[in-house]
């Protein structure tokens, strides 16, 4: 695929594609997904029900979040939170809206050839969290997620805490999750280009349309977040011009007809 420079000698045996690929000089690594089925949603959450089975494409998706060394390299700004460190370069970009995803992925289409960046559907999203698995298993949490009861500074633990004693950490500081992703629970909250609906998921109804007008699903949970909220199947609804501390993005790319 134009664009990408091949990590590594494994490759997908039903599609063809290379496992992990990158994108040259920015440093953004991606892993490709096979096509499949899986059920999405959950009865615990409102929002996430019914469960249904949804089919998923052959895609690409980022490794890690978007950093903001990455978005200062497409963007030319860094409109992050927490900067001023040694760390910064790794750490995730943070306060981009919806809105701003978009322009960084059109700028990426820009400027890589062969384009076809974009935010993944929370379909897409969901599919990768999960990584073959219905469980969401919170005492394993701490293994491969920054959130409440990691991302703390111990020496500011009080009775009440401000959201200051907590930040985000260098993505991929925690381990992988069985299909290769780091950071999907936890870290930062991520933009899907997902309309927030209700279900059945259907991402020809009108949902992924990029010119409707609505709230827009952010997934995952956050860096200040407890356990529960980062179940891969809970969505988060947000006005698309939003920009908080704890929301930033994983960039995904569809697989072009001809490498199917």
């Amino acid at each position: 695929m134009p664009g990408f420079e091949v990590s590594g000698e494994e490759f997908d045996s039903e599609t063809g594609l290379a496992r992990e690929v990158g994108i040259r000089d920015l440093g953004i690594r991606m892993v490709a997904l096979p096509p499949g089925e899986f059920d999405m949603g959950a009865d615990d959450f409102k929002e996430s029900q019914p469960v249904h089975t949804v089919a998923v494409k052959p895609f690409y998706l980022g490794k890690y979040e978007i950093t903001q060394s990455q978005w200062q390299a497409v963007m030319g700004e860094n409109p992050s939170e927490q900067r001023g460190s040694r760390q910064e370069k790794d750490l995730p970009v943070e306060r981009v809206s919806w809105h701003d995803a978009q322009q960084f992925v059109k700028k990426l289409n820009q400027q890589v050839e062969g384009g076809g960046f974009r935010l993944p559907t929370e379909a897409e999203w969901e599919y990768a969290a999960r990584a073959g698995s219905g469980l969401f298993k919170e005492f394993e949490l701490s293994r491969y997620s920054w959130y409440r009861e990691t991302a703390m500074d111990p020496s500011e633990a009080e009775d009440f805490v401000k959201v200051e004693a907590f930040s985000t950490r260098p993505v991929g500081s925690k381990e992988a999750n069985p299909w290769g992703f780091h950071d999907l629970h936890g870290n930062v909250w991520e933009w899907t280009s997902s309309l927030l609906e209700p279900y059945f998921y259907d991402a020809a109804d009108g949902r992924e349309s990029m010119a409707a007008k609505g709230q827009r699903v952010l997934r995952g949970g956050g860096y200040t977040d407890a356990a529960s909220l980062l179940h891969p199947a809970l969505r988060h609804g947000e006005r698309p011009d939003r920009r908080y501390r704890w929301n930033g993005l994983r960039i995904a790319r569809s697989v072009p007809p001809a490498t199917r």
